[in-house]
C-alpha cells in the first residue's frame, strides 16, 4: 500500500510592483517569504547607487490556501506580507565629488611632518603584522536592560577601539617591516542621516552621522599614526553592509590626511574584495555579508590574483559581519570570520545571537614561513545577572 505523503499546497507566488519617476519611486512586494525591507530591496533589484530609501511600511495578514491539490486535502494557512518602500533619487552631486571634497579638506589641514618609523635593515625584515579590528559599529546604542549584555554607545566604542588598537600594536613581533591595518567592516553603524544601513535598515544609534563620522576619522588617524611609529603601514578599507559609503568617505579623508606621509599607503578602492601579498602569503579581505560569496572565495582568490598565485604557499580570507570566530579550510585556503568589537544590540539579543567572543585579532605573517602567531585582544563581557 503506497504511503500517503502529505504535500502542502504551494505558497502564494511573490508579487512585485515597481513604479519609478525622475525623482522618486515605489516598490511593493506581496509574499509569504519577503518579510523585511532588505529582502524587498534585494528581490526587486533596486540600484542603491541611484536610489535611497525615504521610508517604508510592512503589513501582514493571514491567507488560507485550499488543500485540494494535496494528498490529504488539508488547507494551509500562511502569513502574507506586504512591504512598500518609497524611494528617492540620490542627490545629483555624485559620491565621487563628495569624496573629493573630504579629501581636499583633509589635504588642506593635514600635517606636513610625521614621526618616521624605524626602517629595518634588509636582513632583519621578517614579518608583516596585521591588525584587524572588525565590526566596531560606532554609534550603535545597546542597553543592558534590553540585551542582557554590556551597554554600548559611541563613547564606549571609542574607548574599546583605542584599547584594542594599542594592545595589539604593542605586541608586534621583532622584525616587523610592515603593518597591515584593516579598517571598515562596519566601523560605522549607519550610513546616512536617517540612521539606516546602506540598504535602508533602521538602526539604534546614539549620535548624528556627522559627529560619528568625525569621531571615526579621529580614531583611525590616531591608530594609523601609532602604527606608523613602528613600521610603514598599509591601510586596507573594507566596505561593510552598514557603512558601505561612510567607510569609503573615511578612506578618502585618510588619503588626504596622510598624503605627506610616504610611510602610509591607503587602499580605498570601492571594490568589495581587497588583497595583500606579502612574501609567500596572500590575505584576502571582504565583509562577508554576501552569503553566496563565502562559498566562492577559495575560487575567487586564484582568479583575481592570478599574477601572483604561483608564488603563494599560504592563502587566507579574513571576514567580518558574523560577529563570531570561525575557521575552515577549503583546498588549502583558510577562511576566518573574526570577532566583533561590539556587544549584541536589541535585535541580536531578540534573535538569540549572543555569547560570541568580543574583541579583535592580529596576525604575524612571516615572509617565507607563513602565519606564525595569532594575537587576541579579548573584551571580558559577562551576561547581566537576572
Amino acid at each position: 500500500m503506497p504511503l500517503d505523503i502529505y504535500s502542502p499546497p504551494p505558497k502564494p507566488p511573490t508579487e512585485c510592483d515597481k513604479k519609478f519617476g525622475d525623482k522618486g519611486g515605489t516598490i511593493t512586494t506581496r509574499s509569504a517569504n519577503i518579510t523585511n525591507l532588505e529582502a524587498a530591496l534585494k528581490y526587486s533589484k533596486v540600484d542603491l547607487t541611484v536610489w535611497e530609501v525615504e521610508r517604508h511600511e510592512i503589513n501582514s495578514w493571514e491567507c488560507t490556501m485550499s488543500g485540494h491539490r494535496s494528498s490529504t486535502g488539508k488547507d494551509q494557512t500562511y502569513t502574507n506580507y506586504q512591504v512598500k518602500v518609497w524611494l528617492r533619487r540620490k542627490s545629483a552631486k555624485s559620491v565621487d565629488s563628495l569624496a573629493l571634497q573630504f579629501r581636499r579638506l583633509a589635504e588642506k589641514h593635514s600635517p606636513k611632518r610625521f614621526h618616521a618609523p624605524t626602517i629595518l635593515a634588509p636582513s632583519k625584515r621578517e614579518y608583516a603584522y596585521e591588525v584587524a579590528i572588525m565590526d566596531v559599529h560606532l554609534a550603535k546604542l545597546a542597553h543592558s536592560g534590553e540585551t542582557g549584555w554590556k551597554n554600548y554607545d559611541s563613547k564606549i566604542a571609542a574607548a574599546d577601539y583605542r584599547t584594542a588598537s594599542e594592545s595589539l600594536l604593542a605586541r608586534a613581533p621583532k622584525g616587523t617591516e610592515k603593518i597591515i591595518y584593516v579598517l571598515g567592516n562596519d566601523q560605522f553603524n549607519a550610513d546616512n542621516e536617517l540612521n539606516q544601513t546602506t540598504s535602508g535598515t533602521p538602526q539604534d544609534c546614539d549620535g548624528r552621522i556627522h559627529k560619528v563620522f568625525r569621531l571615526g576619522c579621529e580614531l583611525s588617524c590616531d591608530a594609523i599614526e601609532k602604527a606608523a611609529s613602528i613600521a610603514p603601514v598599509h591601510v586596507v578599507v573594507v566596505p561593510g553592509n552598514h557603512d558601505h559609503l561612510t567607510s569609503w568617505f573615511m578612506g578618502e579623508f585618510l588619503r588626504g590626511w596622510f598624503r605627506h606621509n610616504k610611510h602610509v599607503t591607503i587602499d580605498n578602492a570601492p571594490f568589495s574584495r581587497k588583497y595583500v601579498h606579502y612574501g609567500v602569503n596572500l590575505i584576502g579581505y571582504c565583509h562577508g555579508d554576501k552569503g553566496h560569496e563565502l562559498k566562492t572565495l577559495p575560487n575567487l582568490m586564484p582568479v583575481e590574483m592570478r599574477h601572483v598565485w604561483q608564488q603563494i604557499k599560504f592563502a587566507e580570507w579574513h571576514v567580518g559581519h558574523f560577529h563570531s570566530l570561525k575557521t575552515h579550510e577549503v583546498a588549502g585556503t583558510v577562511i576566518r570570520t573574526l570577532s566583533a568589537l561590539c556587544p549584541p544590540d536589541k535585535w541580536h539579543a531578540d534573535n538569540g545571537y549572543v555569547g560570541s567572543r568580543q574583541g579583535a585579532q592580529a596576525f604575524a605573517w612571516h615572509k617565507t614561513r607563513g602565519l606564525q602567531e595569532t594575537i587576541a585582544h579579548n573584551i571580558i563581557a559577562d551576561p547581566v545577572k537576572r
